[in-house]
């Protein structure tokens, strides 16, 4: 299986580092999805569940992504304590 190659816009950099959230988190978070949903514009949204030792507490990891070639482009990343709101029950 070959490996995609992920790459962080400007934008998602600038975001994560305004956010707090490690970009190690987001790079596994998209490497292994606990779930992957349709967005607007051929984008999927990745959602990962994760304990934020800042917080402390459950949160939500958004990740906003497009699928390029053999390349996954980070658009952005956000983190929300919403769970129920975004998740999607099977």
């Amino acid at each position: 299986m070959l490996q995609k190659k992920i790459i962080f816009t400007e934008h998602a950099l600038l975001e994560m580092r305004r956010r707090s959230i490690d970009r190690e988190l987001v790079a596994n978070s998209v490497i292994n999805p606990q779930q992957t949903l349709p967005a607007k514009n051929n984008r999927l949204i990745i959602h990962n569940q994760y304990v934020d030792a800042e917080q402390n507490r459950n949160m939500l990891l958004r990740i906003v992504i497009e699928k390029i070639d053999q390349s996954i482009i980070i658009i952005t990343a956000y983190k929300t304590s919403k769970i129920e709101k975004y998740w999607r029950s099977r």
